[in-house]
Formats: C-alpha cells, structure tokens, sequence
C-alpha cells in the first residue's frame, strides 16, 4: 500500500499548528451528550478502556454469537464514549442477524485488501452489504478491532482535515477512498506523535467549535491517488474563537466564603478555544490583597479604577463588542447578581455566547443560571471529583434535576438529556448553596 511520506505531509499541513491545537485538546474539559470528562486525554483514556471490552464482543471467532443487544450495545454512545448518532441508521442492521454477522467476518477478514472489505461491506451493491452498515460504523469497528492500524472516515474526520487543509472528496470507489484517508490519518498522526484514537477525538474537539474555512486551493483525490505528493504549499488556517475574559476581581475570589478563583485554569480553558484569548483582570486600585505580580505573569491585563468594578467591566465588554472583530465567547468571572440585565441585554444585541467562570456555586446569584449559557467552576484548591451515585427524584420547571444525596441533602442536577424519575445516575457534586443546605451537581452518566 502507497503512503505518504512525512516530507509530504508537511507540505499538506502546517504542523505546529495541529500540534498547538493538539496539546490544547489534552487539557480541555468535554462534555459530549451530557456525559463530561475532565480533560480530553481522561476521555480518550476511557475510550481505549471500553474498546478493550468491545474487541472482546466482536471477536471473529465469537460473530457466529453474536446478538441484537451485542450490537444495539456498541451503537450508544453511553457505552462506546466515542461517537453519537449511530443508534439511527446502525438499528437497522440488526433486523437480520444473519446477514449482519457475515458482513461484520468479511469487514474484520484481514486476507482480503482492505479495498475490498469496505467495497463489499459498505457499498449498497457490495455482496455482504447490510442496511445501516454504512462507513461510520465499519471505520469506527475497524478502529476498535485495530487502533494502529485503522482510522475513523466520518463526517466529523473528513471535515477537520478539510479545516486543517485538505478538501478531501469520497468517489465512487468508497474502499480506495478509505485506504487514502486511513493513509493520511496515519501519516498525520505519526507526525504529531499520537494514535488513531487520539486523533479521532482530536477531531471531535476541532469541528465542535471551529468553523468550516475556504482554502485558497486545495488538492483532490485524484492528485492524492496518483502521486501523494504535493509541490504546492496551501495556504495556512488560523480559526480563533475570538475569546474575552473579564474577571471581575472583589466579586470573584469569594473571600465571604473561603474560596477563590483559580486564575490559572481559567486562562487555560480560554486558550484552549482561542490561543489568542483576550484576558482581563479588573480591580480597585487600592486593593492590596491580590498579587499583581503573579496575575500579571499568568498573562492577564490588570485594569484598576477607583470607581465600582461592575460598571468598569460593562463599559470595558461594550467597548470589545463594538470592535472590527468582536469576541464570540464571553468569559464572564463574577457571581453578582447585579450583572442579570446586563447580560440579557448584550445577548440580545448580540451574538454571543456567555460563559460564567466561579471558583463554587457558593454565592452565585440563581437569576444568573438561566440566562448564561453555561458555567464552569474553577475551584484554586483541586478538589475531589465528587462522583456519587442517586436517583431522579424529580424534574424541576427550570429543567434541572432533583435528587436527594446519601447525607440526606437534596442534590439540584444539570444534564444535557432527559432523565426519568427513580432513574439512577452518576453525578459530579460541584459545590452547595451558601446555607450548605442543598448541592449543585453535574450529570455524569446513566448506570445502567
């Protein structure tokens, strides 16, 4: 099988680039359908375990075995952690059995080119085609069976290696088109020093959040075919989120409740969506309790006055909206309630999405939930991750879930799907009401 060389690669791709990128994945909290990970190497790390499990289910010796509910398993993502949507073409492929499991020995039969496994399989008019069989899940049980050898061709794939500089195009030969794309994965992640699984989710990380981008030129397939190598260099691709943090430095650092704001994890959650994040830190001029020194060397500006924070940093956040290249992420480090109508009123005049930045759920004005678009804790001391198991209670009018902790607290849930009542859940307890008389907790994943 041809390949393309590193030298080539480099032409292809601006490597320091990806690599930037890359290592920001690593570190980036994720949260897919609800379920959060920590950081993207923490969700990578489980895919390979559940992988090890399903290496096991599919093993050709045992596809002779193999169930309805084997493959209806595989296809959630609450059990592969890797890839959502599956469950609504891949359902089909279970109405015959038969035919699934011949389909699935001539996908896994490693004397035959790989050309024709996916030809045979994938294809409609290939002989061991079955409906709802088609190349996300082959590419995704290829890479499960295989990881050093087989990559994932998805939309999600094809389309981040056109952000990162290859306008990639399936022809009708689907099983050629494959043993390039798996070529260039390959060789890619050889270059950035990672694995196919890696790179995969890596994907995942860059198509989230960044925008489909117009290459100057770009090669074809048929270049790609013929020759895998490129003479021209294409032009390269900075896609920026355009972040603004503004932290408002009195209503942050929670002295009323003994907790602070970890300035460090915040900077590094906006530079992981935008390495060029714009990052602020507004104080009184005569406060003598922080160390501009340190703030300052962990790349904040300090902007001081004399007069109330509050309006400083709504004057300062109008004044970015009006730019020639407005931010379209707000990272908003402040609890105050006193910041509800102004962030209603700049949601409504602008597009932009609004993130609250706070060390715990202690003093947090409950106004304020509704009306962000999400909130992330960032604590200065590293706590435990909390994880507790309980059961759905109820649904609250806001959406949230109630359940009720083994200490006999109630427990108020945010989950990105709907849950059932008396269902059981893992949660994240992420902190309590100034009282200490209920818990805010994260949904983690159902247990099944």
């Amino acid at each position: 099988m041809n390949g393309f060389n590193l030298k080539v690669i480099e032409d292809i791709f601006d490597i320091k680039y990806i690599k930037e990128r890359f290592n920001q994945f690593l570190i980036t909290p994720i949260d897919v359908s609800g379920i959060y990970w920590e950081t993207g190497e923490i969700w990578i790390q489980d895919r390979k375990k559940v992988y090890e499990r399903f290496r096991e289910v599919f093993q050709v010796k045992r596809l002779d075995f193999l169930q309805k509910y084997d493959f209806l398993d595989f296809l959630q993502f609450r059990t592969n952690f890797s890839w959502t949507g599956l469950p609504r073409v891949g359902n089909k492929a279970v109405e015959d059995m038969d035919r699934l499991r011949n389909a699935l020995k001539t996908l896994f039969d490693e004397n035959q080119p790989i050309i024709e496994r996916i030809n045979k399989v994938v294809k409609r008019s290939g002989t061991a085609h079955v409906r709802g069989l088609g190349k996300n899940i082959s590419t995704g049980l290829l890479m499960i069976q295989d990881p050093n050898r087989y990559g994932v061709m998805n939309r999600k794939s094809i389309e981040a290696i056109s952000v990162l500089g290859v306008n990639f195009k399936l022809r009708s030969n689907l099983g050629k088109s494959y043993e390039i794309f798996n070529e260039l994965l390959l060789a890619l992640a050889d270059k950035i020093g990672t694995d196919l699984v890696y790179l995969d989710g890596f994907f995942w990380f860059l198509c989230k959040d960044l925008k489909k981008i117009q290459q100057a030129s770009s090669p074809s397939l048929k270049q790609l075919e013929k020759t895998f190598q490129l003479k021209q260099r294409y032009q390269k691709a900075r896609i920026k989120d355009l972040v603004l943090v503004m932290i408002d430095g009195p209503n942050s650092l929670g002295k009323n409740y003994n907790d602070r704001l970890d300035l460090k994890q915040v900077r590094d959650y906006a530079y992981s969506m935008d390495t060029n994040a714009n990052i602020y830190y507004l104080t009184k001029i005569q406060d003598c309790s922080i160390d501009k020194k340190e703030i300052s060397r962990l790349g904040y500006k300090i902007l001081e006055s004399h007069k109330d924070i509050d309006y400083l940093m709504r004057d300062e956040i109008r004044e970015k909206l009006k730019t020639k290249s407005p931010p379209n992420i707000l990272i908003l480090g402040t609890k105050d309630q006193d910041f509800l109508n102004f962030i209603k009123d700049v949601k409504k005049e602008h597009d932009i999405k609004i993130i609250l930045a706070i060390s715990s759920s202690r003093g947090l004005a409950e106004s304020l939930i509704p009306v962000v678009d999400d909130i992330q804790f960032f604590p200065e001391k590293k706590q435990a991750n909390n994880i507790i198991e309980v059961k759905i209670m109820e649904q609250t009018p806001k959406g949230t879930y109630i359940a009720r902790h083994p200490d006999g607290k109630i427990v108020f849930i945010r989950a990105g799907i709907k849950l059932l009542n008396d269902e059981e859940v893992l949660i994240q307890i992420t902190g309590e009401n100034p009282k200490k008389t209920v818990y805010f907790a994260n949904f983690v994943r159902k247990i099944e």
